[in-house]
């Protein structure tokens, strides 16, 4: 797999694709290389040109390609001359030791054998790079790093090196490579650069997949210590060179470990950690980064860790002081975690320095830092070196003369030679190395873009290309394709004309006509320059299809052509409408080739017209006789076939013609010609712009709902503009048309034009103020439907919103009205659009025609004033309160008529508003006056005023009216509703109920002066109509459902004239008498007690008892005796309460009312029948009791 990488490599990819874009370019050339030159037939022109293009770009691309080549070989030379000839021995040496070391590590698995050992995988062994300056203790971490070594089994690293020569030395242990480097690598920079570049390359070339596994980089605390900040930035400036060099090895991508050695070194190590055991000394002391992506900088998750492992041998300080007995060692612990803070703080600004983020490099990308590790290979015989700056260090220091040890400069030259004073337990290497360093492997990535990982990261460029090439590849063979079905079919058209050519001149068929025509179309049509597909043809082959093609057209079309403009003309002139009848004329004469033909025209006119009728309508949309026409009439006409002109018709038709003015035709030719010209159609929304809502709307039984563009201010004034720069041609068509060639010359065709234009303006300004006219008279004020129980609120509401943003300044009807007086103000439209004014007024032609026009008749401001403007005065004068012009920039006249009704009607609102509710409302209802006194004024407003404000006056007038009855309704429910529903609905005598009504709330409702009356005649008497019964609210229509409320007053004032018929008596009161009318005979004696009233009864003269009800009768029981014949047998029945009589009345089982207008009651207690008559308990032809039982709180 190493060989087909390279071979579909990154680079080689870059030279496939530099031959794609060539072919590219040189295929567009091909293509292209025809386009330059205005030949119409250059497509026909043959290859030649292409080919000589393309070779000359490719001679030039090539010349280029190798001096380029050539100059970046002459470079590499150079380059190269540059390595000193002991740089190429040490690079020698270097090589065989690392191609030694390859061999031994690189094995297939034993397991495999037979054939599938070629193919099977081999097993390499993970590279590290320990990089590291002058005794910073790399050696001594390899070695003590507790791997298991190959040569029996020791904990010894084996060492691989050839000579002192070298610039690395192997440590292979069975886990791993560790490849050391010279100290002098990190510790003399400037004279080490050239053989680290060398080793790079060495690395590069030996191990080009995953050269290295991972960075460690060894750094001494001495070395972090003994300097300040600067020299702290230099170091690690040298290891990110190293590390940025490293970078040369493409693909590469490996995590950095930064190990802080010597840690034996600060005071009181020893003595806080000799305690640990050896499975503790074997952990990891540091920090190691996440995997994941993190949110903080590097930086900061340094910092933020070491600051917790300083606190936690703060946290462990005191539990160590108290586990240690000697004074010495408690003495240097004290010192340690001061130590340590130091040490984190340098190791900070090491860490920063080194992997800080750079615009110019991308080397924390590339190397990305795993972790922060404090270790110990072991205690040295040297002592601890006077460095720290704190207080405990300048204390000990004071009193203990300690003689630091020289540092060495030089380090040896065999590198076991540094484990020489080594000594004591190493701390925290064992896991670091044995575990986390070796698992950590696969974080290393090989990222080279290769042939294959190329198509998967960059896959949509990728077959881009493909199908750029195989669009390429298929166009040039389609095009070469095309030729020759190109010849064959025209071959075969030419044998099919010849062969049918007899048959088309007998049966004449327009359908067989267009088959042919369209087939014999493409013989002299050029290719499709757009479709990529060029077709090569000889110029020959293009001039004889094209002779042939006219022939036909010539025998073949323009007899039908002629036919068509002949039945036409006489269906014209049968009709007699005038511009159909000079359109068919003119047509006629150009078919004809009495007047120059206008192609294009004669093309829009034949080509609809020509369709055989007799195909369906699909295949009538598949034909097409433009092109054909346009081919035909575009050059001469060669008469070969066809009849001559008919005089007579055309005779007959200029005699029709000239009935006509000469200016009305020559208008409506001029309407026809700008038709397509037209600016935007203005409709009732595009007048009211800029309001919220639908305000306005139009009749619609209008035959127009919108203007015509050219019927409008900006429409007139193009309407001028064209009409000078048409006239001309218009007329010299008239003139054709009409065959009159006398023109004149001089400044009579001046006069005559500026006449002709003045009687064409003024058709149009008569079609223009008609058109206006019916605008006005269909404008309504819209009226939106509502539907739903709170309709008739919610459009209340509706229309005073309405009215009262009609009744302001900026309404949408003050908007509508000044668009109405400016579109039918034309002597102000060139101030209104300067713009197109300009554009009219500057014109050379127009002035003359002006200045020829005043010299003849009216000017052109009288035109306007006479035959528009005039007729919208009153319109104008209610606006602007001027009677001419309009500019909307300048403030209209104080005092109009639009001011004045926008003052009426923002009063007219205000009342509504203020007599919206009648409930609340103290104003007094002056708004009637004021809106019939605007209905009076009404008849001099202007359209289309009337229609707008009056429909909205009446619809508000109502609604208010149905408002104020509902509230009306509602204040009914709420206010003596409420009170009956509480106190008297539901109870006796107004309903069945054992519960009575008192006589004291009977009274507060019913009595004069009571809740009912008080009410009705406070709120609703002004409203009612009691003439009629059932009452009625005044101007709200039978059937109304609020009618409904209105009879619990009608009810209570029957109540009232029988119970109260006094009329100022608060209490009730009635008048009645009582007789026994019939005795049953088994009944000797009857006696009705009634309060202190008592009537005796046994079979002797009928006497009447007078009664005044509820005077003494209410407060008492009405007891009714009856005595039987037999001695002991008496009945005796009671009823209590303040409505004991009528209840008693209630309880007969039969009550009737007599024509004498007698209430008489029929009881048969046991069978036995006793009647009583009464007087005074009828009230309107019925008993009192259905009265009350009528009533109803609803």
């Amino acid at each position: 797999m190493s060989f087909v990488s390279r071979i579909f490599s990154y680079p080689l990819f870059r030279v496939l694709l530099g031959v794609v874009v060539i072919a590219i370019l040189l295929s567009l050339v091909w293509f292209i290389a025809v386009y330059p030159g205005g030949e119409e037939d250059r497509h026909f022109t043959g290859i030649a040109v292409r080919i000589l293009s393309v070779l000359l770009i490719a001679i030039l691309v090539t010349v280029l390609l190798s001096g380029w080549i050539l100059l970046y070989r002459r470079s590499v030379r150079r380059r190269q001359l540059r390595v000193t000839r002991q740089s190429t021995d040490t690079f020698s040496h270097t090589g065989r030791m690392l191609r030694r070391v390859i061999r031994r590590t690189t094995r297939r698995p034993s397991v495999s054998r037979g054939w599938r050992f070629i193919f099977r995988e081999p097993v390499h062994v993970p590279w590290y790079l320990l990089l590291g300056a002058r005794r910073s203790g790399k050696t001594a971490a390899v070695c003590r790093s507790g791997h298991y070594f190959s040569p029996g089994g020791e904990s010894v690293a084996e060492k691989v090196h050839e000579t002192d020569e070298a610039d690395c030395h192997c440590w292979l242990a069975n886990d791993a490579v560790y490849v050391e480097t010279r100290g002098e690598v990190i510790s003399e920079p400037e004279t080490s650069a050239d053989k680290w570049q060398g080793f790079v390359r060495l690395l590069k070339k030996y191990r080009p997949s995953k050269s290295v596994q991972g960075t460690i980089v060894t750094v001494s605390a001495i070395d972090l210590l003994t300097g300040d900040k600067s020299p702290v930035s230099e170091l690690a400036g040298v290891f990110r060179t190293r590390l940025a060099a490293l970078q040369q090895i493409p693909g590469i991508s490996f995590p950095v470990y930064v190990v802080v050695t010597h840690l034996d070194r600060l005071k009181g190590f020893e003595e806080y950690f000799h305690y640990l055991s050896d499975a503790e000394r074997r952990q990891i002391w540091g920090i190691t980064l996440p995997l994941e992506t993190r949110n903080t900088s590097v930086a900061e998750y340094v910092h933020q860790h070491l600051g917790q492992l300083q606190q936690r041998i703060d946290a462990g300080l005191n539990r160590r002081l108290q586990s240690e007995y000697d004074v010495e060692n408690r003495r240097a612990m004290y010192a340690f975690p001061e130590e340590l803070q130091l040490l984190c703080q340098q190791t900070e600004q090491f860490i920063c320095s080194l992997f800080f983020v750079s615009l110019y490099e991308d080397l924390p990308s590339r190397t990305a830092l795993r972790g922060v590790y404090l270790t110990s290979s072991g205690q040295t015989d040297r002592k601890a070196c006077n460095y720290a700056p704190g207080i405990i260090s300048r204390w000990h220091s004071q009193f203990t003369a300690v003689q630091e040890a020289p540092s060495q400069t030089a380090e040896t030259a065999v590198p076991g030679a540094q484990t020489e004073d080594i000594k004591g337990r190493p701390y925290f290497l064992q896991q670091l190395f044995c575990e986390l360093i070796i698992n950590d492997q696969r974080l290393a990535q090989d990222t080279r873009l290769t042939f294959l990982r190329f198509c998967r990261l960059r896959w949509p460029v990728y077959i881009l290309l493909l199908l750029i090439i195989s669009g390429l590849l298929y166009g040039m063979a389609s095009s070469f394709a095309s030729h020759s079905r190109y010849l064959k079919g025209v071959r075969y058209q030419l044998n099919l004309l010849h062969q049918q050519q007899d048959y088309l001149q007998r049966e004449y068929s327009l359908a067989t006509i267009a088959r042919l025509l369209e087939g014999l179309r493409g013989l002299s049509q050029q290719p499709d320059k757009d479709s990529g597909r060029i077709v090569f043809v000889d110029g020959e082959v293009a001039k004889v299809s094209e002779g042939v093609y006219q022939s036909a057209l010539r025998q073949l079309l323009l007899p039908p052509a002629e036919d068509y403009a002949r039945v036409a003309l006489e269906q014209a002139v049968a009709r007699g409408d005038m511009a159909i009848l000079f359109r068919q004329l003119k047509i006629y004469l150009m078919v004809y080739g009495l007047v120059p033909a206008d192609a294009v025209y004669l093309a829009s006119m034949l080509a609809p017209a020509l369709l055989p009728s007799e195909e369906s309508p699909d295949y009538r949309s598949e034909i097409d006789f433009g092109p054909d026409l346009l081919a035909l009439f575009s050059y001469p006409l060669e008469r070969e076939r066809g009849e001559e002109a008919d005089p007579q018709l055309i005779l007959r038709a200029r005699e029709l013609l000239a009935r006509q003015p000469r200016p009305a035709r020559i208008y409506q030719q001029l309407l026809q010609r700008l038709s397509p010209l037209s600016p935007p159609a203005f409709s009732l929304a595009a007048l009211s712009e800029g309001a919220e809502g639908k305000w306005f709307v139009q009749r619609t039984d209008v035959p127009q709902q919108n203007i015509d563009g050219w019927f409008t201010a900006r429409g007139y004034l193009q309407f001028r503009k064209q009409l000078l720069l048409l006239l001309s041609g218009l007329d010299r068509e008239d003139w054709q048309v009409m065959n009159s060639s006398e023109h004149g010359s001089g400044a009579a065709d001046i006069t005559e034009t500026a006449a002709l234009s003045r009687d064409i303006l003024i058709h149009y300004l008569d079609e223009y103020t008609r058109y206006w006219q019916q605008m006005l008279v269909s404008i309504r004020i819209s009226q939106p439907q509502m539907t739903g129980p709170q309709s008739t609120e919610a459009g209340q509401q509706r229309d005073l919103y309405r009215l009262s943003r009609l009744a302001t300044a900026g309404s949408p009807l003050v908007r509508l009205l000044e668009r109405l007086v400016a579109e039918t103000t034309l002597l102000s439209a060139e101030s209104w659009i300067p713009a197109v004014a300009g554009a009219v007024a500057n014109s050379t032609t127009s002035q003359r025609l002006t200045n020829a026009g005043q010299r003849g008749s009216e000017t052109l401001d009288q035109l306007v004033w006479l035959h528009t403007d005039s007729h919208f005065t009153a319109l104008r004068q209610f606006v602007t309160g001027r009677e001419k012009g309009f500019n909307k920039s300048q403030s209209s006249e104080p005092g109009n008529g639009l001011n004045q009704l926008l003052g009426q009607l923002n009063e007219l609102q205000l009342l509504f508003r203020l007599n919206e509710d009648p409930l609340t409302s103290k104003a007094p209802a002056t708004w009637p006056v004021l809106a019939a006194g605007l209905q009076a004024g009404s008849q001099n407003w202007p359209d289309p005023l009337r229609n707008i404000i009056l429909p909205l006056l009446d619809q508000i007038s109502l609604r208010i009216r149905s408002t104020s009855v509902g509230r009306s309704s509602s204040g009914i429910s709420e206010g003596p509703g409420a009170f009956c529903r509480k106190n008297l609905a539901g109870r006796y005598p107004f309903a069945d109920s054992k519960r009575d009504v008192s006589l004291a709330d009977f009274s507060r409702f019913f009595a004069p002066g009571g809740i009912a009356d008080n009410y009705f005649s406070q709120h609703l008497a002004d409203k009612v109509d009691t003439t009629v019964n059932p009452w009625k609210f005044i101007n709200i229509p039978v059937g109304d459902p609020q009618h409904q409320s209105l009879q619990l007053f009608r009810r209570a004032r029957e109540i009232r004239s029988l119970f109260f018929p006094r009329g100022d008596s608060y209490q009730p009161s009635l008048s009645l008498s009582l007789s026994v009318q019939y005795l049953s005979p088994a009944i000797n004696r009857l006696e009705l007690v009634m309060g202190s009233e008592k009537l005796s009864y046994s079979h002797g003269p009928v006497r009447p008892l007078n009664l005044q009800w509820p005077e003494g009768i209410a407060s008492r029981p009405v007891t009714l005796s009856l005595t039987a014949s037999q001695p002991g047998d008496i009945a005796v029945s009671q009823w209590t309460g303040p409505w004991a009589l009528f209840r008693w009345l209630e309880s007969a089982s039969a009550l009737r009312l007599q024509p004498s207008g007698e209430l008489t009651a029929e009881f048969n207690p046991a069978g036995k029948k006793v009647v009583f008559s009464s007087n005074g308990l009828v009230s309107e032809q019925q008993p009192v009791m259905k009265l009350l039982r009528r009533f109803s709180c609803r």
